[in-house]
């Protein structure tokens, strides 16, 4: 399923992934003694994200539909608590913590955006492409939730803006 020249590509950056692991970690690997721990580590990772590709790509289409309006209100309170209550990692309060598990809110927003923007973008299509008011159903949606991204993290906030742009 799906378009090999993107698997290709995907498998492509993974194996360039693994060369970049043990170049970057090779110093601290020698001071340690495990030169594969990371490259084992990477790769274990890298075998989770092929499972979970997988999966999704066998999710029916509709699966997404039903899911996005519950994911838009998921991500707009996670993104008020990070501002709220988010911890600081590297300087930066962009995570939170939940049952032990630290992650940035800003990732599920952006998953949802381009959810929403695809499913109104397909909702108001014509024989001439996308109706005129698909553009401000889009910024209506997307604009709150990048306003509260950027507050923490403009990069963030300016990549999912151009990827938006780019989708309309």
């Amino acid at each position: 399923k799906g378009d090999k020249v993107v698997w290709m590509l995907f498998f492509f950056l993974c194996v360039i992934s693994v060369v970049e692991v043990f170049s970057a970690s090779s110093f601290l690997t020698y001071k340690g003694g495990s030169y594969w721990s990371p490259m084992v580590k990477h790769g274990g990772i890298l075998l989770l994200g092929l499972f979970f590709m997988i999966v999704t790509l066998n999710i029916k289409c509709k699966y997404f539909k039903v899911m996005t309006p519950f994911m838009l209100m998921l991500s707009i309170i996670l993104l008020v608590w990070v501002l709220l209550a988010g911890q600081a990692t590297n300087d930066a309060s962009r995570w939170v913590s939940f049952f032990g598990l630290q992650f940035q809110p800003s990732e599920i927003a952006k998953g949802t955006m381009v959810l929403i923007t695809a499913q109104i973008l397909s909702g108001t299509q014509t024989p001439n492409g996308a109706d005129k008011h698909a553009f401000w159903w889009i910024l209506m949606v997307c604009a709150p939730m990048i306003l509260l991204i950027a507050v923490e993290n403009l990069s963030t906030a300016a990549l999912i803006s151009v990827t938006i742009f780019m989708m309309m």
